[in-house]
């Protein structure tokens, strides 16, 4: 988290990142400590047609995201959709 000279507040994560669930080099666990390790505040594991887990930990915020894609082809177009998944333990 950062304060810049109006006192407006920033945070730095990264939406769209891919584990070995996926086709990434890190497994999970090790792509979120590399990524904290690194001082980012959040980070959403976007893994291709996979659904992780999210969750609050002390100064992180770990999010549950997807990302799917459709199409085959240039000519028919192919198409990545990366998206947050919202869960709660009370199922809201």
């Amino acid at each position: 988290m950062f304060t810049d000279a109006f006192g407006k507040i920033w945070y730095k994560g990264n939406l769209h990142t891919h584990t070995t669930n996926s086709d990434g080099a890190y497994a999970p666990e090790e792509a979120i400590a590399l990524y904290k390790s690194k001082g980012y505040d959040f980070l959403a594991l976007t893994d291709h047609w996979f659904h992780g887990e999210g969750r609050q930990e002390e100064n992180f915020l770990l999010l549950n995201g997807t990302e799917f894609d459709v199409g085959s082809t240039v000519q028919e177009g192919i198409y990545h959709i990366v998206g947050m998944n919202r869960t709660s333990k009370t199922g809201q």
